[in-house]
């Protein structure tokens, strides 16, 4: 931008620029090249290594912004301010709290944590070099600024808010951008694979987006979490209202469980593009109510879906393929209805032990298949038919979840108010069940369906009266009476009445000794407040430890063992084991570029001489190529793939790799 009213050199009369005698004020733009260039010369002056494109960005970063906010055709960049120019290039702080603004520029190695105040700026031209080393750039309230092109050594995850476009953070570990991250924060993996456990605690409505996390995701109090084209080798949620995952690709070594709820809740569409592979159990609910959308994977894994202790989930389309044992099981009060999804062979194998599971259409699993055999488990199995009426309940209330989700899409938030009465219509109609059917095995998973959408609208006193109701009620056996009791421990929770949610866990756990199930959960629940609401390590570990010790469900000690490892104990598990990496095959097979745009080479090992076929697939199994088709001798072999040949979109592939006997896949990603 021009300086105002100085005085023009321009020769006067018709010989100058402008015709006519004058000596008043010039202030077209030509008038500002005096004071740019002395401001050049100022600022090569302190820098004489600068180069022309680094003085210009100098120049321009610190002008005054005299109109909109950054640079317009009025005013341009703003007014020069040679004060901040000067100042901002004349320290560089590589540890502790910036003074002023700052721009950065050449090579820089940190020595400690940067922060940046609400009084400062940092900007970081795209021919800065950063070494992070172990340490982070955080900040306190101030901007932080990175230019494409940029060079940041030792960066893990940046941190961002959704609505703006300069960072939070830039961070040496995913777990410090997590730890700084607040409402409405993005969480951006740099590559990876990184050794990292992550523990997502009492976080609302954070995004993790595109990372590769050799170790697991544990969430915890945290409503509105979202996970987008993250690899990673379990999840475990608890407590957690509606997260979102999509293009999560979730891979285990062949044992524990690959995505765990506990007391979770899932909304139509809000889990899609997921694979969970080569884990004993796939997916395990315990107190949860859920809806799987079409795109999910559960493949290669011992037991594919299992809903336990009075959970309710709903799956369309899933496929589950290539499992060993049982394809759906519901245990303890748990339902599952299954409509439409993928099977080996077409035929599901199903389990119900006090649990029901309703299957309404299958089809063929689409995804390459390996031989499956049904485990031979010896337990007693009680079956109940589906009434009507709750099927009529749960088909109007994933009716309602779609609209609320459709409502979102539009409006980018979720009106409660707009829905609450539909809610509350749901809740009386499951209220009345309850009443109406005491004998009924599907009570359980009805009253847990109440208690999320009641969280679904944020409505805890009615929540509260709904469940004093049920408990007080004797004409309601008293397996369901103290269910009701049991979530009264997640609404003095919400309420952060801590005292009065251990005084009912304990209630429980004394009262009900005699169910060993119920008092595990009870402690689950325990160990949970204790660990991440009151931060009371030594009594968390002793709820976990109990349940580790006494407990027979082994998904509920996995959750629990999980717990541990984040409170910083080795489990006995841990100390027995020696953890090695495990091929699923002798035959090697990677590729690279991962993830990819547009192509990238598969690279594979053979060790010996046999018919090598490679194929990819999308997501939903759906083969797009044959790469080789063709006997090759032992050695080492590439084959490049371009998704533009194929004109394929964004999103999770799979390339299979079949030699002799043998067998692999592996998960490619396509990000354009």
């Amino acid at each position: 931008m021009a300086p105002s009213n100085i005085f023009s050199t321009d020769i006067s009369g018709d010989a100058g620029l402008k015709s006519g005698d004058y000596f008043g004020y010039f202030q077209n733009t030509s008038s500002a090249a005096p004071q740019v260039a002395g401001l050049a010369g100022l600022i090569l002056s302190l820098n004489n290594n600068l180069s022309e494109e680094e003085v210009s960005k100098i120049i321009c970063y610190t002008a005054d912004d005299v109109n909109t906010n950054g640079f317009d055709n009025e005013t341009g960049w703003g007014r020069i301010n040679a004060y901040r120019a000067l100042n901002a290039i004349n320290h560089t702080t590589v540890n502790g709290i910036l003074p002023s603004e700052e721009i950065w520029f050449g090579t820089i190695n940190l020595t400690g944590n940067v922060f940046v105040p609400s009084s400062a700026r940092l900007t970081i031209l795209s021919s800065a070099i950063i070494y992070l080393g172990t340490n982070s750039i955080i900040s306190t309230g101030g901007t932080i600024h990175v230019e494409d092109g940029a060079t940041i050594n030792g960066l893990r995850a940046k941190l961002k808010n959704t609505y703006s476009s300069s960072y939070k953070g830039l961070f040496s570990t995913v777990q410090s951008a997590i730890d700084n991250a607040g409402q409405l924060d993005e969480i951006h993996i740099v590559g990876g694979p990184y050794n990292e456990n992550l523990n997502i605690s009492n976080k609302n409505s954070i995004s993790i987006y595109s990372g590769i996390i050799n170790g697991t995701i544990t969430a915890t109090n945290s409503p509105g979490l979202q996970i987008f084209g993250t690899e990673c080798n379990a999840i475990y949620l608890n407590n957690c209202t509606f997260p979102v995952f999509n293009n999560v690709y979730i891979y285990g070594n062949g044992s524990g469980t690959g995505l765990s709820l506990y007391n979770t809740d899932y909304n139509p569409g809000n889990m899609f593009n997921t694979m969970v592979w080569n884990f004993s159990t796939g997916f395990y609910a315990s107190n949860s109510w859920c809806y799987l959308n079409s795109g999910n994977i559960f493949y290669e894994n011992s037991s594919g879906v299992v809903s336990a202790y009075n959970s309710n989930l709903s799956l369309y389309y899933n496929e589950l393929c290539n499992i060993s044992g049982y394809h759906l099981t519901a245990g303890y009060g748990g339902y599952i209805y299954a409509l439409g999804c993928y099977y080996d062979n077409g035929v599901p194998r199903i389990f119900q032990n006090y649990g029901t599971v309703e299957v309404n259409g299958a089809n063929v699993c689409t995804l390459p298949k390996r031989s499956s055999t049904a485990e031979n488990i010896n337990t007693e199995i009680r079956n109940e038919p589906v009434e009507g009426e709750f099927k009529e309940i749960n088909n109007m209330l994933y009716d309602l979840s779609n609209r609320v989700n459709d409502d979102i899409t539009r409006s980018g938030k979720f009106n409660k108010e707009k829905f609450r009465n539909e809610y509350v219509s749901v809740t009386n109609r499951l209220k009345n069940y309850i009443e109406r059917n005491t004998d009924s095995n599907l009570s359980g998973a009805v009253l847990t369906t109440a208690v999320h959408c009641f969280r679904r609208i944020e409505d805890y006193e009615s929540m509260k009266d709904f469940l004093e109701g049920i408990s007080k009620n004797v004409n309601i056996r008293n397996e369901i009476r103290n269910l009701a009791k049991r979530y009264m421990i997640d609404y003095y929770s919400k309420k952060e009445d801590f005292f009065t949610a251990l005084s009912i866990a304990d209630e429980i756990i004394q009262e009900e000794k005699s169910n060993k199930n119920f008092v595990n959960d009870a402690l689950y629940a325990r160990g949970l407040i204790y660990a991440h609401n009151l931060k009371e390590v030594n009594k968390a570990k002793k709820c976990f430890d109990e349940i580790v010790k006494n407990s027979s469900d082994k998904n509920l000690i996995e959750l629990a063992e999980n717990q541990l490892k984040l409170l910083g104990y080795e489990t006995e598990k841990e100390k027995k084991e020696v953890i090695s990496k495990i091929s699923n095959s002798k035959i090697e097979i990677s590729n690279y570029p991962n993830p990819f745009n547009p192509s990238t080479v598969i690279s594979y090992q053979l060790p010996e001489r046999s018919l090598v076929t490679i194929k990819v697939y999308d997501i939903l199994g759906r083969e797009i190529a044959t790469l080789i088709d063709e006997y090759q001798e032992a050695g080492t072999y590439s084959v490049e793939f371009s998704a533009d040949e194929y004109q394929l979109s964004s999103g999770i592939y799979f390339y299979t790799l079949k030699a002799g006997n043998n067998y692999a896949v592996k998960k490619m990603l396509l990000a354009k």
